[in-house]
């Protein structure tokens, strides 16, 4: 008999039912149990209990997709509604399928995964009725200094069955636990399944949307101020910590830094107090063994190269800048302990492209190295027979942030090798270590090791992959690459006979995935073969949001369109957004996304003009898809720009983000910001300073109107759940966060609004694209007109253009659209509220200095310079139409003529 519950994403699921004799059987993945089968496994598991303990099949857990799903809290300082774990039954038993379930207990407990628990056991998972929250939390605090010392878990992978936590007495610590469950129960049934598996589960932004208490700076303070004080009291009391106890404060550690690590960052933290609150979790840390954190126990963290973030939390325990791993046989350890071997750490490649010689071709090779690589003074290259090609290292953004800070950098590459024609060629990935060696206690020589680096290919334009073993990339007419088995790229000469068979060879392996979209890409890359056949004239697809057109690829592509110089151009929109009908009125004849023509425009592009980074997501291909067309797909991006490139945004706009091969700008200062080496733009002639395409459409109309239109921030809006090329989810928690509050009052703002209505000028809010869905949120009055940026909720979405010729006066925060403003030369107030973290660093844009308007740190001083604006006809102040003068290159509305010339040379040129 097999009794197997197999963890879900999202709650422990069954795949199993009973069958006539009531025997437990294995189901297939995604079934699920019906009444009936629940009703005899509460039957069976009665007459068979052994713990009492009950596990929720995934039917009556919560909604994968549920926009009122919960990020479960590891641990937390709160204990009121909303902040703390056990209330997660508030917000779950609205779903009808647990409802059920739910209401047949008067007052117990329903797991639906593995507990996670700390002082007072707050359970992690656990849906509590009744009184047992309180009888629970009194029976753990009594109970506590009597658990095991010796349990063990592994948290974040498969462990051990609760037979043998129950049965076999193995891990105390769970084991008790789970008697506790029991005894708080009192009188009411546990139910317990013989035999369960379990692993810890891992949740992330997007499957559950969020746990409260991520976007809450006092919880992450208050949760590791408390940690601290039980630790140190535990510590006192204890020679050597609970394992388990270590375990979980180590989860806590990582759990916080996920949830701020890189784009994920909720900005809580200014630059040097986030800084501050990583060395705070490195107090938490030095009450961990140094086992436990090498071993990487505790939690997974969904990042690459994680025996960085070891080093990370090593250097953070010590607080030791400057610590690093020991050498030896292979391996590489810290204090005794190995981590890893040599062949563990990676090499990515991002990137890969070629340039054609009279005997030979150039590869160019760019990818990211895991730093743990060069601790040992090794070179990491390219050996081809004989010849090594060591990398040229480069300041390229590669950084691991969290909560904003740059944790670890992994080491940015480029190199250049020679493939001859007509002859096969091996390319083996090594770090060179030299060694000196000694006879007699003198020095006789210095032997030279190669050692093998592992190979990631998980970029769109990797060209290959590492999903399918006969994964390939025709490099020209006369060459092409694979990777064998032993890790080595093997290139050999193009022989059509060849190509075939591995064309054949690669579909087998796609066809042994199981997955039905397999067959659809096996057609999409025939179809990409026949290119030659199908295509006759060059392609440009262009694209902005599109959920929201409106913005400079749509101007562009207008102006191309209008050209008939044998360009093809295809404009991408989403067939039910109001953009799509308006621009069928127009005649534009837009691409619907998704539709046939999209994905051929897509497939066969040329040139991808957007204003937008991440271009593959934008048509929906995540890098799991991308792996199945990647060899074959070879257009080139020019970026047009949805705002000015004067922040920090190398983490978005760094040229292998996108392999981006044009970047039309407006400012000598986006130059300047662009030029720098964590860009990756010199040496390759992408940057113009042309002026961007949606100024063309600028032209003031003024009829008295205050526009407020300020971004969005991240802490203020749900996680992406799709992609970028759709818009986010309603927030439910958008009205307790201080960007709502301060936006709210200020629209509302009975001395804003009179004076207004005094000097004759109309109120307009314009909402960000990503804070759209929060439309009805904000209090409504006759004086301030709520527009969102795309349609919602019954809502008509802005029309960008018109908004800002007939505004008088912008008010904005760090928003991009301030340029159009000031490229009118209309004026700009900044409401930059010290009670709103910043969205972006400043990079070769300064505000205090270079900003076009006042900038105003609350609503009352904000109010008092717009009634100034007011009572002199909102004109703009010689200083800031001097600074306006200066940032442009152009003021003119010719930017689509002189970026046109660019992409038709450079499709004349370059592209073939």
């Amino acid at each position: 008999m097999v009794n197997r519950i197999v963890v879900g994403a999202d709650s422990f699921s069954i795949h199993g039912k009973f069958d006539e004799q009531g025997m437990f059987l294995l189901m297939e993945e995604g079934d699920i149990l019906s009444d009936e089968d629940f009703a005899r496994i509460v039957t069976f598991v009665d007459d068979h209990r052994n713990g009492d303990i009950f596990l929720l099949p995934k039917k009556y857990g919560p909604s994968r997709n549920s926009k009122k799903g919960i990020m479960y809290a590891p641990f937390s300082a709160y204990r009121e509604k909303g902040k703390h774990a056990p209330w997660l039954a508030q917000k779950l038993d609205r779903d009808q399928e647990f409802h059920g379930v739910y209401e047949q207990l008067a007052n117990g407990v329903i797991s639906t995964e593995i507990l996670r628990f700390l002082h007072g056991f707050t359970p992690f998972g656990m849906i509590f009725k009744g009184s047992l929250l309180n009888q629970l939390m009194e029976i753990a605090d009594a109970g506590i200094q009597n658990a095991g010392q010796d349990a063990n878990v592994t948290f974040g992978s498969p462990a051990h069955t609760l037979e043998d936590v129950l049965v076999k007495g193995s891990f105390p610590v769970l084991k008790w636990l789970l008697a506790v469950q029991a005894r708080a129960c009192l009188d009411e049934k546990l139910y317990y399944i013989d035999g369960v598996d379990y692993t810890l589960k891992n949740s992330f932004e997007g499957d559950k949307t969020f746990f409260e208490g991520i976007y809450d700076r006092a919880w992450y303070k208050d949760t590791v101020d408390q940690l601290i004080e039980w630790l140190k009291e535990m510590s006192i009391h204890q020679e050597t910590l609970q394992m388990l106890v270590m375990q979980h404060a180590l989860f806590i550690v990582k759990f916080m830094i996920q949830a701020n690590l890189d784009n994920l960052n909720k900005h809580l933290f200014e630059e040097t107090d986030g800084e501050a609150f990583l060395w705070k979790l490195g107090e938490v840390l030095s009450y961990i063994d140094d086992s436990i954190i090498c071993e990487n126990q505790g939690y997974h963290v969904d990042m690459k190269n994680e025996d960085c973030l070891v080093w990370v939390l090593l250097i953070l325990k010590y607080k030791d800048t400057g610590l690093e791993f020991d050498f030896a046989d292979g391996c590489y350890s810290y204090n005794d302990i190995q981590i890893g071997e040599l062949t563990k750490p990676t090499a990515d490649i991002q990137f890969m492209d070629n340039k054609d010689m009279e005997d030979h071709t150039e590869l160019t090779i760019e990818g990211r190295l895991s730093p743990i690589l060069l601790m040992n003074g090794a070179e990491f290259g390219v050996l081809v027979g004989d010849r090594f090609y060591p990398a040229e290292y480069n300041e390229r953004y590669a950084h691991t942030k969290a909560f904003g800070m740059s944790i670890f950098k992994l080491r940015a590459f480029t190199i250049r090798v020679e493939l001859p024609y007509g002859q096969e060629t091996e390319l083996a990935y090594v770090t060179r270590v030299r060694a000196d060696v000694f006879e007699n206690g003198e020095t006789m020589g210095m032997s030279v090791e190669d050692l093998p680096v592992t190979l990631e290919f998980d970029s769109h334009f990797s060209r290959l992959c590492d999903r399918f073993r006969h994964s390939y990339w025709k490099i020209n007419k006369k060459l092409y690459m694979y990777k064998t088995e032993a890790n080595i790229m093997k290139v050999d000469p193009v022989k059509h006979g060849k190509i075939a068979g591995r064309e054949l060879t690669l579909w087998r392996d796609m066809f042994a995935t199981g997955q039905k979209k397999v067959i659809k890409f096996i057609i999409v890359r025939a179809f990409l073969k026949a290119k030659p056949f199908l295509k006759h004239r060059p392609i440009w697809l262009f694209f902005d949001k599109i959920y929201k057109a409106g913005d400079s690829a749509e101007y562009m592509y207008k102006y191309a369109r209008s050209k008939k110089d044998g360009i093809k151009c295809y404009y991408l929109a989403d067939g039910a957004s109001e953009d799509y009908a308006r621009l069928e009125r127009e005649g534009m004849k837009p691409v619907k996304r998704r539709s046939v023509k999209h994905r051929y425009a897509f497939l066969y592009a040329d040139m991808v003009i957007v204003s937008n980074s991440t271009v593959y997501a934008f048509n929906d291909f995540g890098t799991i898809n991308s792996a199945l067309i990647r060899d074959l797909m070879n257009f080139h991006v020019a970026c047009v720009q949805h705002g000015m490139s004067i922040q920090k945004i190398a983490v978005a706009q760094n040229r292998l983000r996108d392999n981006t091969r044009l970047y039309f700008c407006a400012s000598k200062y986006e130059i300047e910001n662009l030029s720098k080496p964590i860009y990756g733009y010199e040496g390759y002639d992408a940057l113009k300073l042309t002026g961007v395409p949606r100024y063309d459409g600028l032209i003031n109309e003024d009829k008295r109107q205050i526009l407020l239109s300020p971004t969005w921030r991240m802490q203020a809006a749900v996680p992406v759940t799709k992609n970028e090329g759709v818009s986010r989810d309603y927030n439910p928690l958008f009205k307790e966060t201080t960007y709502y509050q301060v936006y709210n009052s200020l629209i509302n703002d009975e001395r804003l609004i009179a004076a207004a209505q005094k000097y004759n000028y109309k109120i307009v809010y314009v909402l960000h694209p990503i804070v759209s869905p929060q439309i009805d949120d904000f209090d409504k009055n006759p004086s301030v007109e709520i527009i969102p940026a795309v349609a919602v909720h019954g809502h008509s979405g802005v029309n960008y253009e018109k908004v800002f010729r007939e505004s008088s006066l912008m008010v904005s925060d760090f928003s991009g659209v301030q340029f159009d403003f000031a490229y009118m030369r209309k004026p700009v107030v900044y409401l930059h509220h010290h009670d709103i973290p910043k969205h972006y660093e400043e990079g070769t844009f300064h505000y205090d200095t270079m900003g076009f308007g006042e900038i105003c740190e609350d609503n009352d001083e904000l109010i008092d310079v717009l009634i100034s604006y007011m009572q002199n006809n909102c004109e703009m102040k010689p200083e800031y139409r001097r600074r306006a003068d200066d940032f442009f290159r152009f003021d003119d509305h010719d930017n689509c003529e002189r970026i046109y010339d660019v992409m038709i040379d450079y499709q004349k040129t370059k592209i073939h």
